[in-house]
C-alpha cells in the first residue's frame, strides 16, 4: 500500500485521546520518576520509540511528539521498504503519536524510576495513520461489530530454557538434563545459539 491519507478508513470512534489529567496524577503518584519511554509499536512487533525527561510528558499528552512515519515501513531489522512509499521518498516525514489511555505505567525491571507509555501515530488530530497496527486491529475489530461478530483469540508464549550465565554475565542455552521424579531424563535440545544470534 502506498502512504496516502484515507479518512473513509476511519471512524470517530476510532479517534480516542488520552487526557493529561492522566500524566498529571501519574506524576504525583511517582515523585521520583525520571524519565518515561514513548514506545510504539512497528509491523514487525517490535518497540520503538523515545525517551523523554519527567518534564516533558504533560506536553506530550497535550501536543504530541513527532515521530518518523517510516517506523512503518522497516524490515524486521530496521531497514527501510522504500516499496512502501514511507521512507525516502517522501523525504523522512514526520506525524504526531499520542498516548494510549491508560497505558502509563512503571518498568519495575529497571534500576532507575522509568515509566513507559504506549503511542499511537496520527496525520492529524482527526485522523489516525492507517499503517499503525493499532489502528488496523482498531478497524478490523470494528468490521467484526458492524457484522454483530465477537473474535476469540489465543496466544501461545514462546520462551527459551538458559543456563546461568558464565563468568562474563552471558547466557547459555541449556545442556544439563532435566529429571523428573518417576520418569526418564529429560534432555533440553537449544533452538538456537544465543551467541551467533544476530543484534539489531
Amino acid at each position: 500500500m502506498r502512504y496516502h491519507s484515507d479518512r473513509e478508513l476511519f471512524s470517530p470512534s476510532d479517534v480516542n485521546l488520552a487526557q493529561r489529567k492522566e500524566a498529571i496524577e501519574f506524576l504525583e503518584h511517582h515523585p521520583d520518576i525520571q524519565f518515561v519511554d514513548l514506545l510504539l509499536t512497528d509491523m514487525n512487533g517490535i518497540v520503538r520509540g523515545k525517551r523523554v525527561e519527567r518534564d516533558s510528558l504533560e506536553k506530550v499528552y497535550s501536543k504530541g511528539v513527532s515521530l518518523p512515519i517510516s517506523i512503518y515501513g522497516m524490515t524486521i531489522k530496521g531497514l527501510p521498504v522504500e516499496e512502501t512509499g514511507l521512507g525516502l521518498e517522501i523525504g523522512e516525514s514526520d506525524a504526531s503519536c499520542y498516548p494510549v489511555p491508560g497505558s502509563l505505567s512503571m518498568q519495575p525491571w529497571q534500576k532507575r524510576p522509568i515509566a513507559q507509555l504506549l503511542m499511537s501515530m496520527y496525520e492529524n488530530s482527526q485522523t489516525p495513520m492507517f499503517a499503525d497496527p493499532r489502528m488496523v486491529l482498531q478497524r478490523v475489530l470494528r468490521q467484526f461489530k458492524e457484522r454483530g461478530l465477537t473474535p476469540v483469540s489465543a496466544f501461545e508464549l514462546e520462551f527459551y530454557l538458559l543456563e546461568q550465565g558464565d563468568s562474563e554475565g552471558l547466557p547459555h542455552p541449556p545442556f544439563r538434563s532435566l529429571r523428573v521424579k518417576g520418569r526418564r531424563p529429560l534432555r533440553f535440545t537449544p533452538l538456537m545459539t544465543l551467541m551467533n544470534m544476530p543484534s539489531y
